[in-house]
């Protein structure tokens, strides 16, 4: 007999997550130029103008880690048309996290300062939209191994084995969110295992068992003898 009120409940998890924002944006944040690989060398420009003509100099005053370490401090950056440009080596990108660059641009009259971000990341970008993904991924795969154990279909099963096959494949590309090493690697193993014994398990399931037993799970039979349990199962 199939229970609804389980189905009701997947159905409506599914839903939430699917209505769920992927991401969340803060609006009193420094200006960032973006994300970068870690172990990457990257170009720090610097534009703008006195109001009438391109800055004369423009210097970085200092570069902070992700622990709050200056790692670099009062560099000259080199003008290259109207724009200036400084290239941090791959060495000074080492530290997973958010840097802070602050500069100072001036000429004769003028000194204007100014300060951005970059992220440092395993990957080389944020990864937000990735982890939502991978996230509903996996549970859709298990919202899905739920309703073809309660429906006893082994079509319904063999799709979710397929879904965290998929799951396990993002997890291996994408990483998840920003990172991508040891860690991420083995849950993607993990993934491919359950796929492998869902897909398994559908594929050679006998018409004598049902699914649900066929997965392992296999209801507790009633002795005979024992008068002290209830009709209903107390």
């Amino acid at each position: 007999m199939i229970n609804n009120k389980v189905i009701l409940i997947c159905m409506m998890t599914l839903f939430m997550l699917l209505a769920s924002p992927l991401a969340l944006a803060s609006d009193d944040q420094i200006d960032s130029i973006g994300e970068i690989k870690q172990y990457t060398a990257i170009s720090l420009p610097q534009g703008g103008s006195n109001g009438t003509d391109s800055w004369d100099h423009c210097n970085i005053t200092s570069i902070i880690d992700p622990e709050k370490n200056i790692i670099l401090g009062m560099v000259e950056m080199t003008k290259i048309d109207m724009v200036f440009n400084y290239t941090l080596d791959a060495y000074n990108t080492s530290k997973l996290g958010v840097y802070m660059v602050n500069t100072m641009c001036y000429d004769r009259n003028n000194m204007i300062p100014g300060s951005y971000t970059f992220e440092v990341t395993t990957t080389g970008s944020s990864g937000t939209s990735s982890l939502w993904i991978t996230l509903i991924l996996i549970i859709f795969a298990f919202v899905v191994l739920i309703m073809a154990a309660q429906f006893d279909n082994i079509f319904i099963g063999f799709l979710s084995g397929i879904l965290f096959l998929v799951s396990g494949i993002f997890v291996i590309i994408y990483g998840l969110g920003s990172m991508t090493d040891l860690y991420t690697q083995t849950i993607a193993a993990v993934l491919w295992a359950i796929s492998m014994m869902v897909i398994y398990t559908s594929a050679f399931n006998h018409d004598d068992s049902s699914l649900f037993s066929a997965f392992g799970f296999k209801e507790k039979e009633r002795d005979e003898y024992d008068h002290f349990t209830r009709d209903d199962g107390y």
